[in-house]
């Protein structure tokens, strides 16, 4: 009797460490699906600062989470990714240094990156303003940019499901032999019982 509830005690321990388990890569693969949709959600841009012009606060390699921002609310002191005025590809992150007006009177931004000594040339209109960086991480962009390799593909989509694929089929095993030794008991009880 004693050797039943230690194996059933054993089983219900070994179905919570699988629920654990599962409930871990549940949440993990909840948080890559948040961290994906949310540009596409809220708007927000991803980036990796390529240049030192903003260190140290945000050295070359940070990455930068960009949200969209009125022109309006645009302040003196805050961080915008802005478009070039010659390519509008070609985005670049600095420090509103201040709030001013262009020639026609539209607002505009005196823009400068933190490690420059001087501000950057030439006006940032409304129109340019991409939006204003709500966070930032220093090394994090060099990081993300390892782990878009074939390897970490692997390592961090491939394995995890491997993972959890052998966790359901050793758990399917387990109940497959749980049954035959069952199925045995119930055979070796009952022929015990017939001769009886």
């Amino acid at each position: 009797m004693h050797g039943e509830t230690l194996t059933q005690a054993r089983r219900f321990g070994a179905r919570m460490a699988d629920w654990g388990s599962n409930l871990v890569l549940i949440m993990l693969l909840a948080g890559v699906i948040a961290i994906v949709a949310a540009p596409h959600v809220l708007g927000w841009r991803y980036g990796v600062l390529r240049s030192g012009s903003m260190s140290p606060a945000m050295p070359a390699g940070a990455a930068i989470v960009v949200a969209p921002a009125a022109a309006g609310s645009v302040h003196a002191g805050d961080v915008i990714t802005f478009r070039s005025a010659t390519n509008r590809a070609l985005l670049t992150t600095h420090r509103v240094f201040a709030v001013t007006e262009d020639a026609d009177g539209n607002l505009a931004f005196q823009t400068k990156g933190d490690a420059n000594a001087q501000p950057d040339a030439g006006l940032v209109t409304a129109d340019r303003l991409v939006g204003r960086v709500v966070f930032s991480v220093p090394e994090l962009g060099k990081l993300a940019g390892q782990l878009h390799t074939k390897t970490a593909f692997l390592l961090l989509m491939v394995l995890p499901t491997a993972l959890i694929i052998a966790m359901e089929l050793r758990e399917l095993a387990g109940g497959l032999t749980d049954l035959r030794r069952e199925r045995k008991q119930s055979k070796a009880g009952g022929g015990v019982g017939s001769s009886a």
